[in-house]
């Protein structure tokens, strides 16, 4: 679905963010991205939006190279960027209505997807009078009322609270149920990539990025409380253990060597 081929980014003069990096992604899988900040996780899923361009190196979708945003690829940012004027309809309808759907199509899409996200009863609400976890919800549903063959979500769960993010993260495998899509999830939190991932990539700063690449094969939604789980995250934790540096993995020990 997805193929980096030998991947370089470099910013300005600075030392390449991603180097030599080849990797690729399965149709219809969910893979989470973990590692330490700085190591090229939000890099390398801008480069999947086609918010940037690589120094070197090609970056695939489907056999045809990336080279701009499209609707075939949508993107949930940390923060749910919704336009505060518009009310949860509008919001979902906008893109939409960017389609070309009329009035009367746009809103009945919109109102399946808010329904799939349980925000039907709030489509009248302006976004201010949203919880943060309701803000995230409107932002899902409004990707995916485009139906995109790819859902790019950067941490978007990591600023609310612990409860929160849980319902959310099981909310979240649900919508995947219902409507499946590839998704590459960047992530910080270590319970987070054990609890959603079909496949966890943990990455490492340049030059070797590719730290590991490790298949969960254990069923969804798994028991946060089981030993399979404990089991996952102490193999990822691990990992992280292994890196030069460790710092900002939630979960993992700090290191401050590289």
């Amino acid at each position: 679905m997805i193929e980096f081929r030998q991947i370089t980014k470099q910013y300005g003069n600075g030392p390449a963010t991603l180097q030599q990096l080849s990797l690729t992604f399965a149709e219809h899988r969910f893979t989470c991205v973990l590692g330490p900040s700085g190591c090229g996780k939000s890099t390398l899923l801008n480069l999947i939006a086609g918010f940037m361009a690589p120094s070197s190196g090609q970056v695939l979708l489907q056999g045809q190279p990336v080279r701009k945003p499209g609707p075939d690829r949508g993107v949930v940012f940390q923060d749910a960027t919704l336009f505060p004027w518009m009310s949860v309809l509008d919001n979902v309808r906008f893109g939409l209505r960017q389609q070309g759907l009329d009035n009367n199509r746009s809103t009945a899409v919109a109102r399946e997807y808010l329904a799939l996200v349980g925000m039907l009863p709030q489509a009248d609400a302006l976004p201010i009078r949203l919880s943060g976890g309701m803000r995230q919800r409107v932002a899902i549903a409004r990707i995916l009322a485009l139906r995109p063959k790819v859902l790019l979500m950067d941490e978007p769960f990591s600023a609310l609270d612990a409860n929160s993010r849980e319902r959310l993260q099981d909310e979240l495998l649900s919508i995947c149920a219902a409507c499946p899509t590839t998704v590459v999830y960047i992530t910080h939190n270590v319970d987070e990539a054990a609890f959603l991932a079909e496949r966890v990539i943990i990455m490492a700063p340049a030059p070797n990025n590719l730290h590991a690449d490790i298949p969960l094969s254990s069923p969804r939604p798994r028991l946060r409380s089981s030993q399979e789980f404990c089991r996952v995250t102490g193999q990822l934790r691990a990992e992280l253990d292994r890196l030069p540096c460790c710092i900002g993995v939630s979960g993992a020990k700090e290191c401050l060597g590289r």
